[in-house]
């Protein structure tokens, strides 16, 4: 039977203290797995080829690409737990003013945190004059003096989340914590036919800490995780296991 490996297939990251906790990497762009070997060479006397080579550092890389965000991702790769609860979100303005001076915002601003720049705000709309704003928290609107209709601004306001965002924080000794490496794709024949399931399992890997936003325009965002393998001290001494499961008929 010939097996053609074929597509990117997919990966899962399983905590190695808490099996029940997973990141899945379902939609992968692209995924690359390298095995390197360094070996030290054994010279003596005058003859310039070694007598021996001698295994030095054996090395397991892996560099995925997903399509799909996930805030686990951040906590793979930093360590960080996620927290769900209210936060403060800063908005940014960028509007012109209108005619009658009034700008309704998409959230109530929080008291005291609106900035507006080259503008000065002023505690009392009675004293609203030209290069001032009110801020009216009751109807979520920044007032300006209708003197400045037409012109362009741009600036800040804090408001409150909603319940339910997640946040990760990183700290000064916030460490990446290891994970078991799973990797499945499906085995073709040559006449294209699933004839398999591969899967490469690395028992235990551990992020290097690199993440990149990495944002351009119209374009959607890849994450991209790298892991190396770490020794997981088995008593059958395995680092990594590559299977083939062949398609049984029934």
């Amino acid at each position: 039977m010939k097996q053609i490996l074929y597509g990117v297939g997919k990966s899962v990251l399983r905590d190695y203290t808490n099996r029940k906790s997973i990141v899945a990497l379902s939609k992968l762009k692209d995924v690359s797995i390298n095995f390197t070997n360094d070996e030290e060479p054994i010279t003596g006397g005058d003859d310039p080829y070694p007598i021996a080579y001698f295994s030095k550092d054996k090395a397991i890389s892996v560099t995925a690409t997903n399509a799909l965000f996930d805030m686990k991702m951040l906590k793979a790769t930093q360590g960080a737990d996620i927290q769900i609860g209210q936060v403060v979100m800063t908005e940014i303005i960028e509007a012109e003013i209108p005619s009658n001076g009034i700008i309704t915002l998409d959230y109530k601003p929080l008291a005291d945190t609106t900035t507006i720049d080259g503008y000065t705000e002023v505690l009392d709309e009675l004293s609203l004059a030209a290069g001032k704003f009110f801020v009216d928290t009751t109807n979520d609107q920044i007032k300006f003096d209708t003197s400045d209709a037409g012109k362009v601004i741009e600036g800040i306001y804090d408001r409150n989340s909603g319940n339910n965002a997640s946040t990760t924080s990183i700290l000064k000794d916030t460490l990446a914590k290891p994970f078991e490496f799973i990797h499945r794709i499906p085995v073709y024949d040559e006449n294209t036919q699933v004839v398999g399931q591969a899967q490469l399992t690395i028992y235990k890997a551990k992020a290097n800490g690199n993440f990149e936003f990495n944002m351009t325009p119209q374009t959607a965002y890849a994450p991209k995780i790298e892991l190396k393998a770490l020794d997981p001290k088995r008593s059958d001494k395995k680092l990594w296991d590559f299977i083939i499961d062949p398609v049984t008929s029934s």
